[in-house]
C-alpha cells in the first residue's frame, strides 16, 4: 500500500533535522537528477528505472533498502543491472 510523502521533523541542541519519508513510494522511472535525498527512508520505495545521477546525499545503505533499483542510473552514472 503506498503511503503519502511524509516528513517528520526533529529539533534540538540548535540543528534541525528533516526526514523524508518515501516507503513503499512508487517512483519507478522518476527524473532524480542531482535531488538532495539527505535522510531520504526509501525503505521498499520502488526506484527501478530512476535517474538518481549525482543525486545528493543519498547512501548505499538507503538505495540498499529499496524494492527494486532494476535499471536505474545510480549516483556514480552506473545503470544497475
Amino acid at each position: 500500500m503506498l503511503r503519502p510523502l511524509e516528513t517528520s521533523y526533529r529539533g534540538g541542541g540548535g540543528r534541525a533535522s528533516v526526514t523524508t519519508i518515501l516507503e513503499d513510494a512508487n517512483l519507478s522511472g522518476a527524473f532524480l537528477r542531482e535531488a538532495s535525498l539527505n535522510n531520504a527512508y526509501l525503505r521498499d520505495a520502488d526506484l527501478s528505472d530512476a535517474n538518481l545521477l549525482d543525486a545528493q546525499g543519498v547512501t548505499k545503505e538507503q538505495l540498499e533498502q529499496a524494492y527494486s533499483l532494476e535499471g536505474a542510473t545510480m549516483p556514480d552514472g552506473s545503470k544497475h543491472p
